[in-house]
């Protein structure tokens, strides 16, 4: 996940952050649109944010967009759903990964109820 600072000013930190993590990630041998990832766009109620379409062509302008979710830290605003995205993209890529070798909590149980 990468938080952006939605003021005009700070873009360019934002966007400096986000090819520190692509380099950081490409030295391990990983890629960013591999994993499963969002962008927040932090700060939406000041009155000087760029918009997020402005903000999305800087930092999301890729073959595979990650979901976005505009926030407002200090209210909580769409906090909850970023979450949720985060922790429904986290486990769809385990699924992924590891789906065949997976058993469903009511299957253990089940089979424990059974031996």
């Amino acid at each position: 996940m990468l938080v952006a600072d939605s003021r005009w000013e700070k873009l360019e930190d934002d966007a400096k952050s986000l090819q520190e993590i692509e380099a950081a990630l490409k030295a391990d041998g990983l890629a960013l649109d591999e994993l499963p990832w969002v962008l927040q766009y932090n700060k939406r109620d000041l009155p000087d944010v760029a918009p997020a379409n402005y903000i999305d062509f800087l930092l999301n302008n890729r073959p595979n967009p990650a979901r976005v979710f505009e926030t407002v830290a200090t209210s909580g605003e769409n906090l909850p759903e970023l979450r949720k995205a985060i922790v429904e993209r986290v486990l769809a890529r385990f699924a992924e990964s590891y789906g065949e070798k997976l058993v469903a909590p009511e299957s253990v149980a089940e089979v424990e109820r059974t031996a």
